[in-house]
């Protein structure tokens, strides 16, 4: 029960912060959302981390958060991208529900076949999908090729999920996978905004839905 709680937190607090990442996006850049993301969920993870003491993370832990925070960073700018060009519809079921594929394939080659209720729950998933992409006037997918933004972004999530899920477990450690995982986001993206030479600034207006998408 537990499990199934946390989860449905956890989609809560995911559908909230792809409506505010495509918000940000499209004030600040989906480079610039994802860098602030990342550096603010940053901060506020190194503080919990000081009142909640757990084992550092082994070299595997280390290099399996980190592997995990870039790989995550990836989707959610290319998530972003999809955002701010206009394909939230399509970007959030999508990308979700491919983040949620590879964790399954994963456990099925680690743990063994899920059992059949899960099966129609996969399949009930696809239906929703499916649903949800079609919105007032109809589908709005015209070719395949309008999916590869958000399957793309699915699959940096599921990366993310999967080694994250092994920094934790080695140790049950929860804040430090994550403190490193951002970590490695963020130094990505201020490589990536510096390369690109963007400004660095956020408008004043923009930081009230830039500091939320970095808290959900």
């Amino acid at each position: 029960l537990l499990s199934i709680l946390f989860g449905i937190a956890s989609s809560l607090s995911w559908g909230a912060g792809d409506f505010a990442g495509g918000l940000s996006s499209r004030k600040v850049g989906a480079y610039r959302a994802v860098l602030y993301a990342d550096f603010f969920g940053l901060i506020i993870v190194s503080v919990a981390a000081l009142f909640y003491r757990e084992a550092f993370p082994s070299a595997s832990g280390f290099v399996n958060s980190l592997l995990g925070g870039a790989l995550g960073s990836f989707g959610l700018l290319i998530l972003y991208y999809s955002l701010s060009v206009g394909q939230m519809s399509i970007a959030a079921p999508v990308s979700a529900l491919f983040a949620a594929l590879l964790p399954v394939i994963y456990g099925t080659m680690t743990e063994g076949l899920p059992t059949a209720i899960h099966f129609i729950g996969f399949g009930l998933a696809l239906v929703a999908v499916w649903l949800i992409s079609q919105g007032d006037g109809g589908f709005h997918v015209s070719k395949l090729s309008d999916l590869r933004f958000p399957i793309l972004a699915g699959v940096g999530f599921g990366c993310y999920f999967i080694f994250i899920h092994e920094a934790a477990g080695e140790r049950d450690s929860i804040l430090w996978p994550m403190i490193i995982s951002r970590l490695a986001g963020t130094v990505i993206l201020f490589l990536i905004v510096r390369a690109r030479r963007e400004s660095f600034p956020v408008p004043r207006k923009a930081w009230g839905v830039v500091l939320v998408n970095a808290v959900l």
